[in-house]
């Protein structure tokens, strides 16, 4: 199963092990999770039914694993307290004795895992550099390189590092030990996230050469989540920022009530100034992008939004509408389409293709290396991306490229094809092959 891509579920293998009731250590896993207040994700706990059933079935056989000297990994007082639980609820359902050479193996079960609510609080990220320095410097290097690539800024996201630290550990211990991990939202993912799960391809990539493994498609799917959360973040902190100055004219109260429910409406809204209508030449448009008000007056220089003192749902609207029509934070509805077309040019299309298979890669591509878009290496390294992951996302399309490098021109070469091809697991009759470089600043 460790290659596979099948889900592996408790019900289609009780009939390997007749001797244990795996509702059971279901149960058992309830109990640790009421125990220790944590909650494990619905795949962890099948997988850990299973890891445990192995160990179970391997004991009653005199069989135990072999710890020697290689343990090294230091765990803390809690993980310590839900090891040795575990340990006891298992001896005092089966009658057998869990011998301390287990620990081992509890252990990288344990650390393996993926939860809602974790086992344990968060660490400073000191206190996670100490404990595998190597690893943490690793991991910001990384996050540097997938910053100068995207043109991110996940190096400085402290949030991002701890989460991926814990993730990575846990991975690098599964992957010792031979434990696979699904993730059933695959193919979700890949579709729905394709950029966010292009910078974890880039990532676990890089990282995997360190760690000399090669990464699979369902670690990338969880490292995207990651990345995701991240670029999210980032882009929360990117949305625009308004000064406003409010006009009242009954009383503080009223004021001081705008302001609050303002804020908790538009938190991109900035009070600046609360004035009255007899002083509106104090003032200058420099100090704010737009005036809410809550009488009727006329500014020369500046927006001005009406509402009444208790800001009810019809004023909330008209706020909102004037974020949403502002030119400034809005693009012309076909900005996107004439920014895509610059990249596409005649001599990298070919349209009405006979190919029947992914070859239309080598004859793309080598169009578009005659033309000087890429290098000699840039073919190659497509097929390298889509043997890693398929580029194709769904509606008949693909979008095959290279990792990194081998662009010397941007653009996006295009081919349709007369009938859909087979493209991993989808059909594909669009292709776009990128030629394109992230962190170019001649299209911006």
């Amino acid at each position: 199963q460790a290659e596979g891509r099948k889900e592996t579920g408790t019900l289609n293998i009780q009939r390997h092990f007749e001797e244990i009731d795996l509702d059971q250590l279901r149960e058992i896993i309830n109990q640790l999770e009421r125990r220790f207040q944590f909650v494990l994700t619905d795949t962890s706990v099948e997988e850990l039914i299973i890891a445990l059933a192995v160990m179970l079935k391997r004991l009653s056989q005199g069989r135990q694993m072999d710890q020697g000297d290689s343990y090294t990994h230091w765990e803390s007082r809690r993980m310590n307290f839900v090891l040795q639980y575990l340990k006891e609820r298992l001896a005092e359902t089966w009658g057998i004795e869990i011998p301390e050479a287990e620990n081992l193996y509890l252990s990288i079960c344990l650390r393996g895992l993926r939860f809602h609510i974790p086992m344990e609080k968060e660490r400073t990220l000191k206190e996670k550099r100490e404990r595998n320095p190597e690893m943490f410097d690793a991991v910001i290097e990384l996050l540097m390189d997938c910053d100068r690539k995207f043109s991110l800024n996940m190096e400085n996201d402290d949030e991002l590092i701890g989460s991926l630290m814990d993730h990575l550990e846990c991975m690098i211990l599964r992957m010792n030990s031979k434990l696979y991990t699904y993730n059933p939202i695959l193919e979700a993912i890949k579709k729905e996230l394709f950029y966010e799960y292009e910078v974890a391809s880039y990532f676990m990539v890089k990282f995997s050469a360190l760690y000399q493994f090669k990464p699979k498609e369902d670690e990338i799917g969880f490292i995207t989540f990651h990345m995701g959360t991240s670029i999210e973040r980032m882009r929360q902190k990117a949305v625009r920022k308004y000064t406003v100055s409010i006009v009242c004219t009954t009383g503080f109260g009223t004021s001081q009530f705008l302001k609050v429910k303002l804020g908790s409406y538009f938190p991109n809204l900035e009070i600046s100034k609360v004035t009255s209508a007899t002083r509106l030449s104090e003032l200058k448009p420099e100090e704010q992008d737009f005036v809410i008000t809550t009488v009727p007056v006329a500014l020369e220089s500046t927006p001005v939004v009406q509402i009444s003192p208790v800001l009810n749902e019809a004023d909330i609207k008209k706020i909102q509408k004037f974020l949403v029509d502002n030119k400034e934070n809005t693009p012309e509805p076909d900005n996107n389409y004439r920014y895509l077309k610059q990249f596409l040019h005649n001599e990298i299309t070919i349209l009405d293709c006979d190919l029947k298979s992914r070859e239309v890669i080598r004859l793309l591509g080598g169009r578009m290396l005659s033309e000087g878009y890429t290098d000699e290496g840039f073919i190659n390294s497509v097929f390298e991306r889509e043997n890693l992951s398929e580029t194709a996302v769904g509606n008949l399309i693909a979008i095959p490229h290279a990792f990194e490098g081998h662009i010397k021109k941007q653009g996006i070469g295009l081919m349709t094809l007369k009938k859909p091809v087979s493209w991993g697991e989808e059909k594909v009759q669009i292709i776009f092959m990128l030629s394109l470089d992230a962190a170019s600043q001649a299209y911006i």
